[in-house]
């Protein structure tokens, strides 16, 4: 899938001016733009999610669940994994390119000469679709950090922050404490704050305390319970906007992270909704089959000597979300081996990311090239820090679909292949594998712990 010829135009003209790869944080650049074209508030209601991990997840659950709730909405992610539409959905489909491109155009003649960064280009475009189309409630996720993101521009009904780990420290702080005061830039003065994390940072809980925002922690003001034993459900507890204890049982299990879930449920009960929210049973289900490209994506894969094995995608690029893509990966049955094809750029954690997964794997095909132009790891340091782990290297490969290549050749049926690490190296194989038809219908969720 590609972009439409008028707006792939206008992406290369904003690339060429200021290349994606280079962030640039801050929001006084945007502030004029945002001014001239008179952007307020993009929806009557807005929720804003910043996390390591899991935002994109919160937002695409939360969309789904308001959406069968007859709500209309916009949602707003970043990056995307195969096509920059991707990126914002207006009612649950990617908004048309005639609206990009015009929201484009009107960037292009408010700012005036003043740069932009792409990301920023691109926010404001978003925003101004937003708010022309009328949707009740919109749903953003913060790019990078916060406080300084562009994202941050509008001001948040409610705030949601799903994780905080080490990631991004070179622009976002060297501990979590750090990261936590940047991903808490998004809290507004006496709005509600939901923390997916059950520790998080004191410098989160500090600014929530300083903003007199109430603040609703994950295993502190709301929790869940999945016990296999009971089948494919599980249960839901928090607390509404009256304070009062509310229980959800009996919900479909998701397809994305039960975390992030319940992370969405706890901001669903606290939105001042225009009208009543209904009953459960009317949105769970829609909950339960939200996804997203990339997060714990499951097919069957056709085989070149017969057969089928299960693939697995994912975006796990940092330790914290290779160490959770761990948890959900069980133990093959019989014989079954586990394949990984890993890229990830050398600025990353790629030592503990190998540490995560390392006693799940059995072979490695690992790509030094993870992203077109990008410092991936070398080789040498690459088959170095998986030689440390004493792990068997199957194949070395220069791009991420020769290393896919190479794990198909070498699997047999039944095993299991994961493509893990940056955006680039998952959305490079997924293409792949759908250009040339090797994929089955995708499988069931993965089964999550408690």
């Amino acid at each position: 899938m590609t972009e439409p010829g008028e707006l792939r135009d206008w992406l290369a003209r904003i690339e060429r001016a200021h290349p994606r790869e280079r962030i640039e944080l801050g929001l006084e650049r945007m502030v004029p733009v945002a001014g001239a074209l008179q952007l307020g508030q993009p929806a009557p209601l807005v929720i804003s999610v910043a996390g390591t991990n899991g935002k994109g997840s919160c937002v695409a659950l939360l969309d789904a669940a308001l959406r069968s709730a007859g709500f209309t909405t916009a949602a707003y992610f970043s990056p995307h994994l195969l096509d920059f539409t991707e990126r914002f959905w207006i009612e649950g489909q990617p908004a048309p390119a005639v609206l990009w491109c015009s929201s484009l155009a009107r960037v292009e003649e408010a700012r005036a000469g003043l740069p932009l960064s792409y990301f920023e280009f691109i926010t404001l475009a978003m925003l101004d679709i937003c708010q022309r189309q009328r949707v009740e409630v919109a749903l953003l996720e913060v790019g990078l950090g916060g406080r300084l993101d562009a994202v941050n521009l509008v001001d948040a009904d409610l705030a949601v922050i799903s994780s905080i780990a080490l990631d991004h420290q070179a622009l976002l702080g060297e501990d979590r404490e750090a990261i936590g005061a940047e991903k808490a830039g998004i809290i507004r003065p006496r709005r509600p704050v939901v923390c997916g994390d059950r520790d998080p940072p004191q410098s989160l809980c500090n600014h929530a305390w300083q903003q007199q925002s109430p603040l609703y922690i994950a295993g502190r003001d709301f929790d869940w319970r999945h016990e296999a034993a009971a089948g494919p459900t599980w249960t839901w507890w928090g607390r509404n906007r009256q304070g009062d204890r509310v229980e959800r049982t009996a919900l479909p299990l998701p397809t994305l992270a039960l975390e992030n879930a319940a992370t969405a449920i706890q901001a669903l009960e606290l939105l001042a909704l225009p009208r009543s929210l209904p009953p459960a049973r009317q949105w769970s289900a829609a909950l339960a089959a939200a996804s997203l490209p990339g997060r714990c994506q499951r097919h069957r894969l056709k085989l070149e000597q017969g057969g089928e094995a299960e693939l697995i995608l994912d975006v796990a690029h940092n330790p914290a979300a290779a160490a959770h893509l761990a948890a959900r990966i069980k133990p093959g049955s019989g014989d079954s081996r586990l394949l990984a094809v890993f890229g990830i750029l050398d600025r990353k954690d790629y030592e503990g990311v190998v540490t995560a997964l390392a006693a799940h794997v059995h072979e490695w095909f690992p790509t030094c090239a993870p992203a077109p132009g990008s410092g991936g790891v070398e080789e040498q340091r690459l088959t170095s820090c998986l030689s440390r782990h004493g792990l068997k290297v199957a194949g070395m490969a220069h791009d991420p679909q020769e290393a896919f290549q190479l794990a198909r050749r070498h699997a047999r049926g039944g095993d299991r292949i994961l493509v893990f690490g940056s955006f680039y190296t998952v959305a490079a194989v997924y293409e792949a594998a759908v250009d040339e038809r090797m994929l089955r219908p995708p499988v069931p969720p993965m089964e999550q712990q408690a």
